[in-house]
């Protein structure tokens, strides 16, 4: 008798629907979704929609299911229910990104312990596990004392797209960089337009691109006119769109600071072979990227905009990158690998299977590490 796994999410999204839809072909009609919010109308423009899938259904008619269920994956704060369940003793994965963003301090320290205990102290002792959306969940976790030995790294999957070897290949005469995201403060994308001014100062020709609206894009548009940098502001767009132009850009640059907890443009620009460069306090910037392999880490700023400007001189690095960033990807860090390993990790106690990726081992980043991105 196959076991039942059940998938509890805020809503469906792109984001998570390949995981969802790879759970479904191993479990069939053992594995239900159930979502306990409602789609967001404000994400229509950027080309998500309200899924009607037969094995989604809503968190609040089916408590009974997710209390009797063989395993439960939970992407939410840890209510009556789930904690029901772990009393009981039954197998479920709390699904994360980083709960402390902002950085702990004399100030929010009580209300801080207060609520770890509440949400996940009483967890310990029980068959709870966190699966860790970023590098960064297990400092959150520990730091109250919570989890020990039981968390597992994880992340988002979106949709995998292949590539032939002459497609990754794109020879263009000069860089074409590429930035994506929502134009807001915390994802940094002023550092565009110092990057671009450099590479004219140093004489490197380029395409520069920019993807995306919100609040600084206008003033963004206007420092740019004023400075007479050639950089292309493409405003909003389906991610359709957004991963087309990754597949024909040749190095992503992700300013994210750490509130950022993930960061799945990356995943897709690495997808698309882009040689990604990232700050290393982002969420999943130390997951995906190795360092000197399949992309660049940076501490600050001026590292990137140093790192950027080298790394566009050098053709044959930025491509030997992305070649390595679309591997990364097919290789491990996709919905179907991450299922696989998941089922194997649960079928031998939930013990640690991997030395690395998806499912394994959720160790502490280096202090100097943490330190820098506090």
């Amino acid at each position: 008798m196959t076991k039942k796994l059940i998938f509890i999410c805020l809503f469906m999204n792109p984001h998570i629907e390949p995981i969802c839809h790879e759970f479904h072909e191993l479990y069939g009609n053992a594995f239900e979704v159930l979502e306990y919010g409602s789609f967001e109308k404000k994400r229509e423009p950027l080309g998500w929609t309200s899924y009607q899938l037969p094995y989604m259904f809503h968190y609040a008619d089916h408590y009974d299911d997710v209390i009797n269920a063989d395993y439960v994956i939970y992407g939410g704060v840890v209510d009556s229910v789930i904690r029901k369940r772990i009393y009981l003793n039954k197998i479920t994965f709390i699904m994360t990104e980083r709960p402390y963003k902002i950085p702990t301090t004399y100030k929010n320290y009580l209300r801080r312990l207060i609520g770890s205990e509440l949400h996940f102290g009483r967890c310990q002792g029980h068959r709870a596990y966190v699966l860790c959306l970023g590098s960064y969940v297990p400092e959150d976790m520990l730091s109250f004392g919570n989890f020990k030995d039981h968390m597992f790294i994880w992340g988002y999957f979106p949709k995998f797209i292949s590539f032939s070897d002459s497609e990754l290949h794109r020879n263009h005469s000069k860089p074409h960089l590429l930035w994506a995201g929502r134009m807001i403060e915390l994802k940094h994308p002023e550092i565009m337009l110092s990057i671009k001014k450099q590479l004219d100062s140093q004489n490197i020709p380029s395409t520069v691109q920019m993807i995306g609206d919100g609040p600084l894009l206008e003033q963004l548009q206007k420092q740019s006119s004023i400075e007479h940098l050639d950089i292309s502001f493409d405003g909003a767009h389906p991610f359709e769109y957004v991963r087309k132009n990754m597949s024909m850009a040749d190095i992503f640059v992700f300013s994210s600071d750490r509130n950022e907890g993930w960061g799945v443009v990356l995943n897709e620009a690495m997808n698309a072979g882009c040689a990604p460069i990232a700050n290393r306090c982002v969420g999943s910037s130390q997951l995906l990227i190795r360092d000197g392999f399949n992309g660049l880490l940076c501490d600050s700023q001026e590292e990137m905009i140093r790192t950027t400007v080298e790394l566009a001189s050098a053709p044959d690095k930025y491509q030997l990158y992305g070649k390595n960033a679309y591997v990364s990807i097919r290789d491990t860090w996709n919905a179907h690998e991450a299922v696989l390993r998941f089922v194997n990790t649960i079928e031998h106690d939930c013990s640690f299977q991997y030395q690395s990726g998806p499912m394994s081992n959720a160790e502490l980043v280096s202090k100097s590490t943490s330190n820098n991105c506090g």
